[in-house]
């Protein structure tokens, strides 16, 4: 099992950690990170479908959008 992330800028961590780093310490498992500061919704989807294509079906995605609405 992987687990995926995918975010603007409050998913890449600054001198802080953030939300994936944070997973990534509580359950020891490996967390590939596609946050990327100023990202739109649009690149978050399509960043997550190109990931899933390649994914298998036990692997965790979580997405952090960017604009609710």
């Amino acid at each position: 099992m992987k687990i995926y992330t995918f975010g603007d800028g409050y998913a890449t961590g600054h001198i802080w950690p953030e939300w994936p780093q944070l997973i990534e310490l509580v359950t020891s498992i490996e967390v590939f990170n596609f946050g990327y500061p100023g990202a739109g919704n649009e690149y978050i989807f399509n960043c997550a479908v190109k990931t899933a294509l390649k994914a298998s079906s036990q692997d965790v995605f979580l997405i952090q959008w960017a604009i609710p609405n």
